[in-house]
């Protein structure tokens, strides 16, 4: 896999003019320290290295369970691809590694649908969330990726799953 290996693989990752390298069991130990779920490699989405569905709906829930336990805010970003060739791997691939390059090592990045990804930024207000969706739209233009991008931040009477589904709902921002 050499260069192209993703989140899960241990590599030297090149991506719009950014180098980054992390491994899987580093970014595992992370992740375990922010929501005390331990991933395994089959947590992880075959294609693209990211979480896949399954494990994005046990983390909202670690993290649910701990914005209400300490009173933390989060928001949900979600990414819908969109134009020709969409579902090509080499776009969807391209897609996850931008969002995961641009994002932060305590954010949460997963593909949670064929054409589609979610961010979990924890701890964050709408003003820092908005700078996240931001770097996601520069990120994804540059490699020349069309998307719909919508956020919504976590309400506690309501918890992430709800977030999730509006963020999907209202996708104000567009990636031409």
């Amino acid at each position: 896999m050499g260069g192209n290996m993703t989140q899960a693989g241990n590599s030297d990752h090149f991506h719009a003019g950014l180098k980054w390298r992390r491994s899987g069991r580093d970014r595992r130990a992370t992740d375990r320290r922010v929501t005390g779920i331990a991933a395994t490699d089959g947590d992880m989405d075959a294609l693209t290295g990211l979480y896949s569905g399954d494990a994005w709906n046990r983390i909202l829930a670690a993290e649910d369970e701990r914005c209400e336990r300490y009173g933390h805010t989060s928001c949900i970003v979600s990414i819908e691809l969109e134009g020709p060739g969409i579902a090509s791997a080499d776009l969807i691939c391209r897609a996850g590694l931008s969002i995961r390059v641009v994002t932060k090592e305590r954010d949460f990045v997963a593909r949670v649908g064929t054409e589609k990804f979610a961010v979990l930024v924890a701890e964050s207000c709408s003003a820092n969330s908005c700078r996240v969706v931001q770097r996601i739209r520069i990120a994804l233009n540059r490699v020349g990726v069309a998307a719909s991008i919508g956020l919504a931040m976590r309400l506690p009477e309501k918890g992430l799953q709800y977030a999730f589904r509006e963020a999907f709902r209202a996708k104000p921002y567009r990636v031409p």
